[in-house]
This record gives structure tokens, C-alpha cells and sequence, in this order.
């Protein structure tokens, strides 16, 4: 009587697979322990009869592979092949004639060969039992990583729908059979996991691939290794959620995702949206940027099995470092992308998750980077950069020492100031002025304001002239902040130390930044009683209400004023409690 050992439920609760050891003494002569597949039936008792067939058959194979042997001309690929003619005869109806010499025949192909026209993988044929039902597969592109959560999806979707089709035909013999077969599995692909071993699941892994059209001889073998070790770790889960259905567990039986298609993946998103929106290339590189610190978040899913509960789960992780503007901006570079690939029909995705979630911004949250207090501001010009001469690498040696100053006493943005020239710095009027942004499209960026006098006293104008003699004219003025790939700003990994400093010396506070210093120089401004629309022009804002209307000269939608009016309310502008004695640049000091 064969053993019972030989029928199980291996990786497929619905369908029964035949598992037989090789005796010991051929496990060289088969390269392998173990002769297996699927019997192609859910039915117990016809499943009992192709086993009784199937072991008969592999008595034979073992004790003819004995006399190969001894003989020196056993060959491997045709054992293997007589067992699997054996397997399709029987599992066919048809009578298993075994030939003593297994003829010659070239080793079997994973893939599906391109002439094939239909396949249908059996762990499919509970769904669609009626041949005029099953689709047609052929495979017609590669495996990429980003499909492999969906296609393991798609298998577990269908296997827990076919144990709910079967459930109500189950006797409890069947049931008791069926949990034992998948405990005993459940210790073998625990075992398998452990020493990493895929070869089991090999050929449930490659049907799925079939099925789903994925061509394996066009995919990369790094990828399909990872698809394999991927869809191991998947099948243990997946036994133990059937396990525990048949323990009583009423998992709910999820719906059938949507199929990957080759182009649903990020880098195919990005291009997409590139050549049809046609972003600058600042752009591009700052929704590169986000992208991949969202995929980062969620551990680099797929972009269809992106949900709104993801997305809202990275608002309220972005709000522990970010303000609420800035995570809503941040939204607004990841939005488009999906938005361009639906709209060309690139992903299988119906809806944007991203539109399903909104920031909410008050007036308030929009400036939420808060102004120093007096003692803050102190705490932070007694730092070691400005008592102690520290030039930092990471905060562009000089540039630690002056943007800080440039920020409070002319209102500069971070970028603004770093990317000032050596021909940034001019004279008219009896003063030295700061030409800022020239290189800006923003009409209301584009300005020159007043040097405040205590930059003059701490020796910027020295330090620019220089820095000119030096250099030549138009040359960079802080020559250590240097551009960055990722989105072309040269005081990207200034404002990391800044912000560093900051939280060291000052505060830790998310709402304290190197824009604090800005926001100091409006208020002080504000305190001082300087009109809003000389604010607005100083800070380079656009102006706003009626302003806009009036004085307009050379400079576009800018209001112009007179240099005299600004030079006033530079003047004008002081911070209360803040000693800067001693503070001093070296002026001769070439970085």
C-alpha cells in the first residue's frame, strides 16, 4: 500500500500534490530528494487513485535508474522527464506505459515557450473550470521588482477565494485531512525559509508568472530571485491564514487586485510626467527627491498598491519634522506624476490616492518658522562660529559666519544670499547696496537694497572686494556652498547645518530655522513702523492690494521707490538686546 505521505496538500490547499522521497542511494543519480508535483484534482478519492499510479510508476523509474546506474548511463533529464510524462498520463486519464530506457529529450523549460498559445496553471482551475472561461496567457514582458507585491497579492486573493468556493463541499474528514497536510507544510516552508531554500516553490512561483504574462526568459535573474524569496516568505503567511480559517478564523476574502502592468512603477511614472508636462529641471529633480523619500516610507511599494491611507499616514509623518505648508507642498510635486500617468493610460490605477488627501494651511501655519527671541538671537551670535572663529566644512566656512548676518540685517532668503557674487555688492548714492536675485524669473525677487550699517562695520564690504580681487567679477562669493545634484540649490547641506546649530546652541525646535532670521527682520521692520509696501519691497515680496497699481516704472509689475526712502528704513532698523560687540570677520580671509 503506498504511503500517505505521498498525498498532501503541498502549497495548495485545494489541490492535491503527490510528494515522494528519493531513496537515498539516487539522490545523486535525480540531483535532487524528492519527485513532486500537482495531481490536478480537488476530488479526494481521484486524487488517492492518481497517487496509488504515480507511486507504481516511480517504483519502476527508481529500480530501472539503479540498472542506468550501475551501468554508467543513467542521464538525469531523462529520469526527470519519464517522471513527468508519468505524472501528465495519469493526471490525463490515460494509461502510464513506462519505457525501461527512457528516450533522450532535451530538459524541461520553466517558461513557456513563445509558440504556446494557451496555459492555464492548475492553482487557477477551481475559478474557471470550463476551458470556453480561461484566458489565453501568453507572456509578453519581464519581471520588474516593483510588480512583486502585486502579483503575490493577486496569488493570495485567488487561493483564499478558492478555499471559500470548496469550503461548503468539505467533509469533515476532508477538513481534518486538509488542516494535518497543512501543518505538516507549514514546519516544511518554515524550514525552507530558514536555509533560504526556494526549490519548492519554484513551480508554483513560475506558474504565476506565466499566468500573469510575465516572459521569465526575458527577467532579470537578481529579480527573479528576489520574486522567489518574496513569494516563499508569502506562502508561509499564506498557510498560516488558511490554517487559521480552518481553525475558525473568518479572515475576509479579499478582492482580486488589478494585473501589474510593465509600466506601473515610479521611475515610468516620472518619465511620463516629464515628457508631457515638460518640468524645469529644478522641478524634476525636487519630485525626484520626494519620491524617493516616500518610497522610503513605504518601503518601496508599488505605485497602484499605493492607498489614501498611505498617503495620510506620510502627511502625519511629515508633520513631525515639517511644517504644514511645506508637507503640502510636498504633496503637490508626488500628485501630478500619478495624475500624468492615469491620464495617459500608462497604470492599471483608476483614482489618485494622493487626491484623496488634502493639508489644510491657515494663514498662521504659512508662517509658522517663528522669530527668535532676543536671548535666542544672542544664544546664537555667542556660538562658536562668531566668538570662537569656527569656519565649518559643512556650513561653507565663511558663508557660517555671514548668511546668518545677511538674513537679520537685509532680509535675504537662504539661497538668495548663497548665491551672491562677487559683483553683488555696488555703490550709489553714498552707500554700498546688495544686488539680489538677477538670476531669478520672479519679478518681485529681483532687487537691490541697502547694506545695513553693521554689516558694514562687521566687514562685508572688505570681505566682498576681496573676495573680487581675488576671483574676478561675478565670481561666487561664498565660494564652499556648492551646488547640489539633487536640486541644483547650493545651500542645501548649509541649511541641514544651520538647522544642526540652531538645535545645538539655541533651540530644538522644528519652528526655528535659518527663515527665523528672516522673520526677524519683518517684524523688526513692523516694530519700527516701516509702510508694509517698503517691507514688501526690501524682503522682495509681491505687492499687495492697491500697491500693485501705482508706481510702476522700469521694472515690470515691481513698484520702484526712491533710494532714499529705502536707505530711511534700513536706518531705521534695530535689534533690541542684541550685542554684537566683538563679532568680527577676518576680511583679508580667503576661503
Amino acid at each position: 500500500m503506498p504511503s500517505q505521505t505521498c498525498l498532501t496538500s503541498r502549497r495548495n490547499s485545494v489541490v492535491p500534490q503527490f510528494r515522494r522521497a528519493i531513496p537515498a542511494d539516487l539522490w545523486d543519480v535525480f540531483g535532487r530528494r524528492e519527485l513532486g508535483g500537482s495531481l490536478q484534482t480537488r476530488l479526494h478519492a481521484e486524487a488517492k487513485r492518481r497517487r496509488n499510479a504515480l507511486v507504481a510508476a516511480t517504483d519502476s523509474i527508481f529500480e530501472d535508474a539503479r540498472v542506468l546506474s550501475a551501468a554508467g548511463a543513467a542521464d538525469r533529464t531523462a529520469l526527470l522527464e519519464a517522471f513527468r510524462r508519468q505524472r501528465t498520463l495519469i493526471c490525463a486519464g490515460q494509461s502510464a506505459v513506462y519505457v525501461t530506457e527512457p528516450e533522450k529529450t532535451e530538459a524541461a523549460d520553466d517558461s513557456q515557450s513563445a509558440g504556446d498559445e494557451t496555459y492555464w496553471p492548475p492553482m487557477y482551475e477551481d475559478l474557471c473550470p470550463n476551458d470556453e472561461f480561461r484566458p489565453v496567457i501568453k507572456p509578453h514582458f519581464s519581471l520588474k521588482p516593483a510588480m512583486i507585491p502585486r502579483l503575490l497579492s493577486r496569488r493570495r486573493a485567488v487561493m483564499l477565494q478558492c478555499d471559500e468556493l470548496l469550503r461548503a463541499h468539505d467533509s469533515r474528514d476532508d477538513l481534518k485531512a486538509m488542516r494535518t497536510g497543512l501543518e505538516e507544510l507549514e514546519q516544511d516552508t518554515c524550514d525552507d525559509v530558514v536555509r533560504g531554500d526556494t526549490s519548492a516553490i519554484r513551480e508554483d512561483a513560475l506558474t504565476l508568472l506565466a499566468y500573469e504574462g510575465i516572459d521569465v526568459s526575458r527577467t532579470h535573474a537578481e529579480h527573479l530571485a528576489q520574486y522567489l524569496s518574496r513569494f516563499l516568505s508569502a506562502e508561509l503567511e499564506l498557510i498560516r491564514e488558511q490554517l487559521g480559517r480552518l481553525n475558525g478564523s473568518r479572515t475576509p476574502i479579499p478582492e482580486l487586485p488589478v494585473e501589474p502592468l510593465d509600466t506601473d512603477d515610479w521611475e515610468t511614472f516620472i518619465a511620463t510626467w516629464q515628457s508631457v508636462r515638460k518640468p524645469k529641471a529644478t522641478s524634476v529633480s525636487s519630485v525626484r527627491s520626494e519620491i524617493s523619500r516616500f518610497k522610503g516610507f513605504t518601503h518601496d511599494k508599488n505605485p497602484v498598491d499605493i492607498t489614501a491611507d498611505d498617503v495620510r499616514e506620510y502627511v502625519d509623518f511629515l508633520l513631525k519634522s515639517v511644517s504644514r505648508a511645506r508637507a503640502k507642498t510636498i504633496l503637490s510635486l508626488i500628485r501630478p506624476v500619478i495624475a500624468t500617468a492615469i491620464t495617459e493610460r500608462i497604470t492599471s490605477l483608476k483614482s489618485n490616492p494622493f487626491d484623496e488627501i488634502s493639508v489644510e494651511v491657515s494663514e498662521k501655519d504659512v508662517r509658522s518658522y517663528q522669530p527668535f527671541s532676543a536671548s535666542q538671537l544672542q544664544a546664537f551670535f555667542n556660538g562658536p562660529v562668531h566668538r570662537a572663529g569656527d569656519r565649518p566644512a559643512k556650513g561653507g566656512k565663511e558663508a557660517a559666519f555671514w548668511l546668518p548676518l545677511l538674513s537679520i540685517y537685509s532680509g535675504v532668503r537662504l539661497e538668495e544670499a548663497g548665491t551672491l557674487t562677487t559683483s553683488s555688492i555696488l555703490e550709489r548714492s553714498g552707500r554700498y547696496w546688495i544686488q539680489i536675485g538677477h538670476s531669478k524669473t520672479t519679478n518681485s525677487s529681483l532687487r537691490e537694497i541697502p547694506l545695513h550699517r553693521v554689516l558694514e562695520e562687521k566687514g562685508f564690504v572688505e570681505f566682498a572686494q576681496t573676495q573680487r580681487r581675488v576671483r574676478g567679477a561675478n565670481a561666487p562669493l561664498f565660494v564652499h556652498l556648492k551646488q547640489k545634484n539633487i536640486d541644483a540649490k547650493k545651500t542645501r547641506m548649509f541649511s541641514t547645518w544651520v538647522n544642526e546649530y540652531i538645535d545645538r546652541y539655541v533651540i530644538d525646535d522644528r519652528q526655528y530655522t535659518y527663515h527665523s532670521f528672516r522673520n526677524n527682520f519683518e517684524d523688526a521692520l513692523t516694530c519700527e513702523g516701516v509702510a508694509e509696501d517698503v517691507r514688501r519691497a526690501l524682503m522682495g515680496h509681491a505687492q499687495s492690494g492697491m500697491t500693485r497699481r501705482y508706481g510702476k516704472k522700469s521694472a515690470g509689475n515691481r513698484r520702484v521707490f526712491p533710494d532714499r526712502a529705502l536707505i530711511e528704513a534700513m536706518d531705521r532698523l534695530t535689534y533690541e538686546g542684541l550685542n554684537l560687540n566683538g563679532i568680527t570677520a577676518e576680511s583679508d580671509m580667503i576661503p
